[in-house]
């Protein structure tokens, strides 16, 4: 059960204002061509005025919302400092396309840098999680390519080998290999026919009792390991691969191997690999891998204390179950999927300032009417500043998923998955929403890859099904809430008849809610008795349900997260309204739910869209300090359309000839000019 105080916010903001002079305008048009009996304004039912609710909210400084922020002491914000003046060197400016082999060079070579500079470790993983993960992050907003090479070397192969330290002596010669640069690591679960489902897993690892040693092949073609970063030449690497253990032809379950894929002199012997092209936030090599009799020494499987291969082929185990079995092999991954939330929380966040620095310069015509920058629009500010809003949800529900990740005992597996599913689906998911509608918001200038808008809303596409599809995080979860393994059954939620729709401690209370009575209508559409073989069909049926309820409270972590760190602020603190803009976006797709069961009225539906435009129309004085205090600078992006003036950018790149025009072409005798 989560903990953490959450504090009480009683404000709230309703409908925002038209100008009157326009609305008369308009209505004077409409009269004169309709008439005045069929274009009389409506009276809708409509919560209070805003200006009834409305708060004159406090002067900020970017700098001091930022410590808040990160919540990070003097020497971690001064780590953060470092990573963005390496990423602003010109090692990582963005540079024309070049061959896949080149682009991939190069992503290794800002790898590299980046581990020497910033003494990056493997134990980092144990000991300086935080630390980690905030390099990856930042290298994230760089340059996607690399942040896979940072998270399968650190967190996922690193990380797993560290898991079973303990257990295996040999283990420590493979961490300072990778902690030397010499090799690095990749991770290889995903098949090309079954994913990464472990009960379709057909990679397998036989034991020889003979040779005291495991033989690794691949079965068949849907068994080959995909998109794993392997492809490139001279880049020596070191493997963690997932494979279906059998020993004396009896399967005993899929455990991780340690396998030397390549060195500088090449690819390994039974090793094959096939290069599949770039793909951007997949990695600079990704290739598909085959085994073809690879011999891997019996200490290369990576047993826990829980289960041992003896030389005679005695195979033991504490736990029954296959599937758990793999679930605690692959533990590991827990932290490369925070690392990968944390990346998307920056993304988010970066893509905002991007489109509020630009949203600050771009003009716009209005008649009679000084022009106005596009960001004085509602239209405008709600894409950006809702953005905005979830970029600061997500980075409180990533914060607060490391602590628990760091906190929580290795017992308690059930709740850590559950903790760190959430944060991925919810983070991945907010990302992909933002990058998106701030590359409109931008329009054409952001398809260009050097205003990041357009890579971004990549990424995060790709995101959404890298560390774990969302959907299938998601039904684990709800299969979690359901048996209340790790989790706690929600109390029934009394409404304040008084407190409207934006006050915070009802916006909190409705996400809760909703998480209750859809975990309670899945758990009774479950229940039904089951006729022989009908288990299938009876979840098949009800899967979308189980999905909205893990959907819902990964909605209600994030929401409660953001709350629990505004109780560190005063009740007039900018970001208060960013959490009122953050709990009714997400209630907005919901608003059907919540009319029918009640929890809202008509009128407070109808006034949804004002609450949102008041709650902009508070942040507007606020928007650069907001965004600039998320602290993924221009410095480290080099977007033109965030900088200071990116019409005289285009300009000098014009007056600098590098569009050179094209010389002038005589033209061919018997041509169309000539006739």
């Amino acid at each position: 059960m989560e903990r953490g105080g959450l504090s009480s916010f009683d404000r709230a903001a309703s409908g925002a204002v038209a100008d009157g002079a326009s609305q008369r305008t308009l209505w004077s048009l409409l009269r004169s061509r309709w008439g005045a009996a069929r274009c009389a304004p409506r009276t809708p039912e409509r919560s209070p005025a805003p200006a009834q609710y409305e708060l004159r909210l406090a002067a900020i400084e970017a700098r001091d919302v930022r410590r808040w922020l990160y919540r990070s002491s003097a020497e971690q914000l001064s780590f953060r400092d470092q990573v963005k003046a390496l990423l602003s060197g010109p090692e990582f400016a963005p540079r024309p396309a070049a061959s896949f082999q080149e682009q991939a060079q190069r992503c290794y070579a800002r790898f590299q840098l980046l581990r020497e500079r910033l003494e990056l470790r493997i134990r980092d993983v144990q000991e300086r999680p935080a630390r980690l993960s905030t390099a990856l992050e930042l290298a994230a907003a760089v340059d996607a390519a690399l942040f896979s090479v940072l998270s399968s070397h650190y967190c996922l192969c690193g990380g797993t080998l560290l898991r079973y330290a303990e257990t295996c002596p040999a283990i420590e010669g493979y961490l300072r290999e990778l902690d030397s640069g010499e090799t690095l690591g990749a991770f290889a679960v995903t098949e090309l026919a079954g994913g990464s489902d472990a009960a379709s897993l057909q990679t397998r690892a036989d034991y020889d009792p003979a040779q005291g040693d495991l033989v690794l092949s691949t079965p068949s073609a849907e068994a080959r390991k995909f998109m794993v970063n392997a492809a490139c030449a001279g880049v020596p690497k070191l493997g963690i691969v997932m494979a279906r253990l059998y020993v004396q032809g009896v399967e005993r379950g899929v455990f991780p191997l340690v396998v030397r894929l390549r060195t500088r002199f090449g690819v390994c012997p039974g090793v094959g690999i096939s290069a599949l092209g770039s793909a951007g936030s997949a990695g600079p090599d990704p290739a598909l891998l085959g085994f073809d009799g690879v011999r891997v020494p019996l200490h290369g499987l990576l047993l826990a204390e829980d289960a041992a291969l003896l030389a005679d082929g005695t195979f033991w185990s504490s736990v029954s179950s296959g599937r758990e079995r793999f679930a605690r092999s692959i533990e590991r991954v827990q932290l490369g999927r925070l690392c990968l939330s944390a990346a998307a929380a920056t993304l988010t966040g970066a893509s905002a300032f991007i489109a509020i620095q630009y949203g600050e310069q771009r003009r716009a015509r209005a008649p009679r009417h000084p022009d106005p920058s596009v960001i004085e629009y509602r239209n405008h500010q709600r894409d950006v500043f809702c953005a905005l809003a979830q970029a600061y949800a997500s980075r409180c529900l990533v914060d607060l998923a490391l602590a628990k990740h760091q906190a929580t005992p290795a017992s308690e597996r059930a709740y850590l998955f559950r903790i760190c599913a959430v944060a991925k689906a919810q983070v991945t998911r907010a990302a992909e929403r933002a990058a998106r509608r701030c590359r409109e918001r931008c329009g054409g200038a952001a398809l260009f890859e050097e205003n990041r808008l357009s890579e971004f809303a990549a990424c995060a596409q790709a995101w959404l099904t890298a560390a774990g599809d969302n959907q299938v995080l998601l039904l684990k979860v709800a299969r979690q809430m359901l048996l209340r393994r790790g989790y706690v059954r929600l109390p029934r939620w009394s409404a304040d008849p008084a407190a409207p729709l934006a006050d915070a401690a009802r916006l909190i209370g409705l996400l809760r809610e909703r998480e209750r009575r859809l975990l309670d209508e899945l758990r009774g559409a479950l229940a039904q008795p089951l006729v022989q073989g009908a288990r299938f069909t009876s979840w098949n049926e009800n899967v979308n349900l189980a999905l909205e309820t893990a959907s819902a409270h990964a909605s209600r972590l994030a929401a409660e997260a953001f709350a629990a760190r505004l109780a560190e602020l005063d009740d007039a603190h900018p970001a208060q309204a960013l959490f009122r803009l953050f709990a009714l976006q997400e209630l907005g797709p919901q608003l059907g739910f919540y009319l029918a069961e009640e929890l809202i009225s008509r009128a407070e539906l109808k006034a949804h869209g004002s609450y949102l435009d008041a709650a902009c129309r508070e942040l507007r004085p606020f928007a650069v300090q907001l965004a600039s205090a998320f602290d993924v600078p221009n410095s480290v992006l080099r977007a033109p359309l965030a900088g200071d003036d990116y019409v005289a950018h285009y300009e000098h790149q014009a007056r600098q000839g590098e569009l050179a025009a094209e010389a002038p072409v005589r033209p061919a005798s018997g041509s169309l000019r000539d006739r």
